[in-house]
């Protein structure tokens, strides 16, 4: 039997997250993933920042340490795993299944709490 852990907005992983760039500038910024919290379970959005297309995001999963879902492109047919968990507050590890782990930090922004759609 699974647990079901119940988050709150302030967690650590929501924001909007980026891949770290190096000061020369040269990596491709590949995808953001802005995580919220909506009646205590999470919710992920991403974009691929080349053309702003937006992946589609299911299975969303937390187990106390580890966020999870699936993410597709459908304009690539592509699907992949993806796995983040905090490191410290302006950083995650995150690791897709087509790459090594990757270390992403907090993309600056300001953000407000949304009441749940229904409300």
């Amino acid at each position: 039997m699974s647990h079901i852990y119940q988050v709150t907005p302030d967690h650590p992983l929501c924001g909007t997250w980026v891949a770290k760039v190096t000061e020369d500038g040269s990596d491709y910024k590949r995808a953001e993933y802005t995580i919220s919290v909506v009646e205590g379970q999470f919710r992920v959005t991403a974009l691929d920042c080349s053309d702003a297309e937006e992946f589609v995001i299911y299975d969303i999963g937390y187990d106390g340490e580890w966020l999870r879902f699936v993410s597709h492109m459908p304009s690539t047919n592509r699907t992949g795993r993806n796995w983040m968990r905090v490191v410290d507050m302006d950083k995650i590890e995150f690791r897709f299944t087509f790459t090594e782990t990757e270390f992403w930090i907090r993309k600056p922004a300001s953000f407000k709490v949304l009441p749940p759609p229904n409300a």
